[in-house]
């Protein structure tokens, strides 16, 4: 409504009342209470946290209740005994309120108006509010569903590594950039809305870049081998999935770095020298800090599963045992000299199976025991 022009709140424009005339005749109203609604609705939403209303209402003579859904919103009354003038009085519905609810939410202003004026007795309340949010993480129309793409680290590839996903499809098409997150789930990041049917393409775009291949697509987390038959078009190689989005249609790929094998073996350096050497010896191999590999005086290693390139294996301090030169196999995958000093060996591992390892041995050498009492001479 108009604001009338002689009304005390004619400071402000866009006024409502219960009148359906014009105001300016109107200013007999009655003493007592006037109800004001107003009404918005909300999508299907997976998480309403989000949501929020925040703005500045004028009421003659003063709003005595604020509502969402029934529920009271917290305001300050400073304004009374009327609310019609100044800056207005500000209410909120914070983010985080669990007041808004899905479907169709009612905002309700209660004014009360104190009459008694005969000559100029009007009530209305004006309201300057803004309902904000993302609606969560998802916003789901009925008859829509969503895309969810999921990025699962396999073997050599560090949690965190970031990849890049293509989507497309009739109504929508874009990048999402998912970090990768421990198997098998990884993490997640949400696409877009789309009709319920409607045929998605997911590609992952960065995979032959980086030279880690993509090692299996699940769809909805279906448990089958090949985990497809959800699917219309998979295809590993190039990372393509194609499928139809039916409420949260989750797709996760998990990519394995290339890999080959080690094999860390533990040699006497003298095999008939006393004394034997004996015991337990603990490796660790790095990139990665995997370990701890023990492998037993005499022994190797099952072949342990690497990412392709140089691995550096650490042989821990052992008692009663010194390390006497190191070496791999084929000898053409060392790289550098055995170090004494800190005990390690650099070695390339090639991409392959177990047929293709690389056989890393160390050979230690016993300490005596000088300790003890007795003693020694020498006789010409």
């Amino acid at each position: 409504m108009a604001t009338p022009q002689n009304a005390p709140w004619a400071i402000l424009q866009n006024w409502i009342t219960f009148y359906a005339g014009p105001l300016v005749t109107n200013n007999n109203a009655a003493k007592g209470w006037y109800t004001y609604q107003i009404q918005f609705d909300l999508p299907q939403c997976d998480n309403m946290g989000d949501l929020a209303i925040n703005g500045t209402f004028w009421a003659d003579n003063y709003v005595n209740g604020l509502l969402l859904n029934n529920n009271a919103l917290n305001v300050s009354y400073a304004c009374l005994p009327h609310c019609y003038s100044g800056t207005g009085t500000s209410f909120s519905a914070p983010a985080g309120s669990t007041f808004f609810k899905q479907g169709v939410n009612t905002l309700t202003f209660i004014v009360w108006n104190e009459g008694g004026d005969t000559n100029d007795n009007w009530t209305g309340l004006a309201v300057n509010a803004t309902l904000s949010g993302t609606c969560g993480a998802v916003c789901v129309p009925p008859g829509y569903g969503i895309l969810k793409v999921c990025k699962a680290a396999g073997p050599g590839v560090a949690f965190g590594t970031k990849f890049t996903f293509a989507y497309s499809s009739t109504v929508a098409s874009g990048t999402l950039t998912v970090p990768a997150g421990p198997a098998p789930g990884g993490n997640c990041v949400l696409g877009p809305a789309v009709p319920a049917g409607t045929v998605m393409t997911v590609v992952e775009t960065n995979s032959s870049g980086t030279g880690i291949p993509v090692a299996g697509i699940v769809i909805n987390g279906y448990p089958g081998g090949p985990p497809y038959q959800k699917a219309i078009y998979v295809n590993i190689n190039t990372g393509v999935a194609e499928f139809p989005i039916s409420g949260v249609t989750e797709v996760t790929y998990t990519d394995n770095a290339p890999f080959g094998f080690l094999e860390i073996c533990k040699q006497p350096y003298q095999p008939d020298q006393a004394p034997a050497l004996v015991g337990n010896f603990t490796f660790t191999v790095s990139p990665g800090n995997s370990g701890p590999i023990v492998v037993p005086a005499g022994a190797c290693s099952p072949a342990i599963q690497v990412p392709v390139g140089n691995m550096t294996i650490q042989e821990n301090p052992q008692t009663g045992s010194t390390l006497v030169t190191c070496s791999a196999n084929p000898p053409s995958q060392q790289v550098g000299a055995c170090n004494l000093t800190t005990r390690s060996l650099t070695v390339n591992v090639a991409q392959g199976a177990i047929s293709t390892q690389t056989i890393a041995t160390f050979y230690n050498q016993a300490t005596p025991n000088t300790g003890g009492g007795g003693s020694t001479s020498n006789n010409q």
